[in-house]
């Protein structure tokens, strides 16, 4: 399996507009490499190959990569209140899909930060809010592909991944994919490149039926 970034790939996001409730959304939480630093992101590379193939079968599929926008620190204020342009960007899209696959990166036993400042920025704080809870992904289909360190914050992540979701109000669609340092040359190839085929091919599904 190949995961180098400078394959070609699936088109990024370059307008809300193109995305609608038929598109999968793949989502990109991880921010490596640093401005300035030469080097690959595993979680960015495992959801392009997914993406990738997903793409060759149902066009209608993006990549959203945070690292291309520039979103505030959540300090406990509602999305709006923020006044950013590229979180607004960032929100509309996933508000939008018709189905979403997170890439996530997980480190000393659980999501990195990044991942969980992107799902309080776009829902905002959970107090004070009457009536049921609503956020851009209520009743959204979601995949989740966790990418630790270790087996600990791979298998940890998936638990806090799902759980985050979950209460945003989320549906997780499938078992969460757990990679566990992708550096440590033990994964399967072959396996892992079915496992985010098939993943990918179950969000396009629930992004097909949306068209019916």
């Amino acid at each position: 399996m190949k995961t180098d970034s400078k394959q070609p790939v699936m088109r990024a996001v370059s307008s809300v507009e193109q995305i609608n409730a038929t598109t999968v959304v793949g989502v990109c939480t991880s921010l490596k490499p640093a401005p300035g630093v030469e080097g690959n992101s595993a979680t960015r590379s495992f959801l392009k190959y997914s993406l990738d193939a997903v793409s060759a079968i149902y066009p209608n599929t993006y990549l959203l990569d945070l690292r291309d926008y520039k979103l505030p620190f959540f300090d406990g204020r509602m999305p709006h209140e923020y006044q950013s342009t590229d979180l607004e960007i960032v929100r509309s899209c996933v508000n939008q899909a018709g189905a979403l696959l997170l890439s996530v990166a997980a480190y000393w036993s659980g999501v990195s930060g990044v991942f969980k400042n992107f799902v309080d920025l776009l829902c905002g704080p959970a107090y004070d809010l009457d009536g049921d809870l609503q956020t851009v992904f209520t009743n959204k289909p979601v995949g989740l592909v966790i990418v630790g360190a270790d087996l600990a914050s791979a298998e940890t992540g998936v638990l806090h991944a799902r759980q985050i979701m979950s209460s945003t109000g989320a549906v997780v669609v499938a078992e969460p994919l757990a990679i566990a340092n992708p550096r440590a040359g033990n994964l399967d190839p072959q396996v892992l490149s079915s496992e985010l085929v098939v993943l990918g091919a179950q969000l396009a599904q629930y992004a097909i039926r949306r068209q019916k």
